[in-house]
């Protein structure tokens, strides 16, 4: 047991003496085509680490580009090229990923296409209740309409 305890305690002090990669990001959501700063810290010394964007990930369309090296500094200038969720990748010399980050990215501007199903949605959902509702009122309520008692 106190072996096991020895173990335990030597590999919490030793085993977290490793560098942990962080993203972040200028803003919280980016903007497709304006520019976003990327900060890696807590870069290793071991090797140049890449910057990559995977956009909509786990889909049948996803794409992937190199955003670039990251230099001594740790900040990346990205220009959002698609609109969506996009994971943001620091990866090592090998190209396993040292880090990720989901974000989402916004609109440069509303798109019409979604102004237009939104209009139309709402008219036909209340065009059919007003359409509904003035039927009712014009054949006006049967006299033998069963009562509810109470």
């Amino acid at each position: 047991m106190r072996k096991m305890m020895f173990t335990v305690v030597l590999l919490t002090f030793f085993g977290a003496t490793g560098v942990a990669v962080e993203l972040t990001f200028e803003d919280d959501f980016p903007i497709v085509g304006r520019e976003e700063t990327v900060t890696v810290s807590g870069q290793p010394t071991t090797g140049p680490l890449v910057l990559s964007v995977v956009y909509s990930p786990n889909s049948e369309t996803s794409t992937e580009e190199e955003i670039g090296v990251v230099p001594a500094d740790g900040k990346v200038p990205w220009t959002p090229s698609r609109s969506g969720i996009a994971t943001v990748a620091v990866r090592d010399g090998s190209g396993a990923a040292v880090a990720a980050e989901n974000v989402a990215i916004l609109f440069d501007r509303t798109p019409s296409s979604g102004v237009l199903v939104m209009i139309f949605a709402g008219v036909l959902l209340f065009g059919g209740a007003g359409y509904s509702l003035r039927s009712v009122l014009r054949s006006g309520v049967p006299e033998t309409a069963p009562l509810i008692d109470t």
